[in-house]
């Protein structure tokens, strides 16, 4: 990974960088709140500065205890942040990664928000890290070529970046 990474946010739960073309984000197991959502558009803001195609590749902890301290704002901002891009060649690899029924409702959940949004760009929630990495590089030709160990080491970076205190 000789380019290098442009660590835009990160708190005690999240984490969110540039590195080429994508966006790579780790949400660990905790909620959302309107700072995260900040950094996250932020983020989206920095990626956008690249040229077609773009990605956006997030590792996602599924959990019982999750909550989302939302205000009404944050909930609208969730919305523009989802439809922020329709108008750009954009890839957006979720993996959704937990066990057990609460795992496979949140990826459901997930999957009903984006049905919803008539988003125009694919997007696709995944269990694995591995097969959604694959997944978004199959849709990212036209860049400087990039390896699925790439791209995970991306990830691992922004994931030890979060605050452990």
């Amino acid at each position: 990974m000789n380019d290098p990474l442009d660590m835009v946010f990160v708190d005690d739960r999240t984490a969110f960088g540039v590195w080429r073309n994508f966006l790579v984000a780790r949400w660990r197991a905790g909620g959302v709140n309107s700072a995260q959502l900040r950094g996250f558009r932020e983020a989206q803001r920095r990626v956008a500065l690249q040229s077609d195609p773009v990605a956006c590749f997030q590792l996602i902890d599924a959990s019982k205890t999750s909550k989302l301290d939302l205000t009404e704002e944050d909930r609208k901002n969730i919305g523009t942040l989802l439809t922020a891009y329709n108008h750009r060649q954009l890839t957006v690899g979720i993996t959704l990664r937990g066990e057990g029924l609460v795992a496979s409702a949140s990826r459901a959940m997930v999957s009903g928000i984006i049905l919803i949004s008539r988003l125009k760009y694919p997007i696709k929630i995944f269990d694995d890290v591995d097969t959604c990495g694959k997944w978004v590089l199959e849709r990212c030709e036209g860049r400087p070529k990039t390896s699925l160990s790439e791209l995970t080491r991306a990830l691992r970076t922004v994931d030890a970046k979060i605050l452990t205190e």
